[in-house]
């Protein structure tokens, strides 16, 4: 069941307040994109990519497995108990949990199974994906509602954010950038670029390719970005 309202105040929340005047859509990998686009309840998720930038660190020539919250799953982070997570200060955060839905390469639910230790997400944490049931897979708890597949990319909605209470701690505090005042940003990225093997750890702020230390290279740009607050 949909719940419009919801959706409608929680795009609302994060179109103006995670990033209060939005990037435009840069996305590397535009399959990616248009995919997540086109269901009619991820599009907080989307949104929140969006803003953030996390969906401009996705390679054209990368294949992803995403775990895609829905818009119900977000309204369980309470604004009132969680503020920042709705405010621009906690954007780099929000990055890094956003980036814990991410796999680097086309996973199969049977195969992630299998991987015993768990498999890392792009944000540096490792998903572990299990089969309580037969036919019914959960990752970390959260369960798995459908499967999607678009041009290799494999994307899984499921019911809640990836995410547990010690990492909400700090999203429970914010002090707001008073209105009107100009804000400059500068990020430095380092991609990493291998041929063949595992996912592997990066930096905050950038998404790795599939890893093997053996063939690598690396290019590093800085990205700068302004925008203007409004009022809270």
């Amino acid at each position: 069941m949909k719940h419009p309202l919801i959706t409608m105040s929680l795009l609302a929340l994060f179109g103006t307040i995670i990033t209060v005047a939005p990037l435009p859509a840069q996305a590397e990998n535009s399959s990616v994109e248009a995919a997540i686009r086109s269901y009619g309840d991820l599009g907080v998720f989307y949104q929140a990519l969006l803003n953030t930038g996390v969906i401009n660190e996705m390679n054209e020539n990368e294949r992803y497995t995403i775990f895609a919250p829905t818009d119900a799953a977000f309204t369980q982070i309470e604004r009132q108990n969680y503020p920042c997570f709705y405010s621009v200060q906690c954007r780099p955060q929000i990055a890094v949990l956003l980036r814990n839905h991410i796999i680097v390469g086309r996973y199969d639910l049977k195969e992630l199974v299998t991987y015993g230790g768990g498999i890392r997400a792009g944000g540096a944490a490792r998903l572990y994906v299990e089969e309580p049931f037969v036919g019914d897979y959960t990752v970390d708890g959260r369960k798995i509602l459908s499967k999607g597949e678009v041009a290799g990319n494999i994307i899984y909605r499921i019911d809640g954010v990836i995410t547990n209470p010690q990492e909400l701690t700090q999203f429970q505090t914010v002090s707001y950038v008073p209105s009107g005042d100009s804000v400059t940003t500068e990020k430095t990225v380092t991609r990493k670029t291998y041929r063949s093997g595992l996912p592997e750890t990066y930096p905050a702020g950038t998404m790795g390719t599939i890893a093997n230390p053996a063939d690598d290279s690396s290019q590093t740009t800085t990205v700068i970005r302004s925008y203007t607050t409004q009022s809270q």
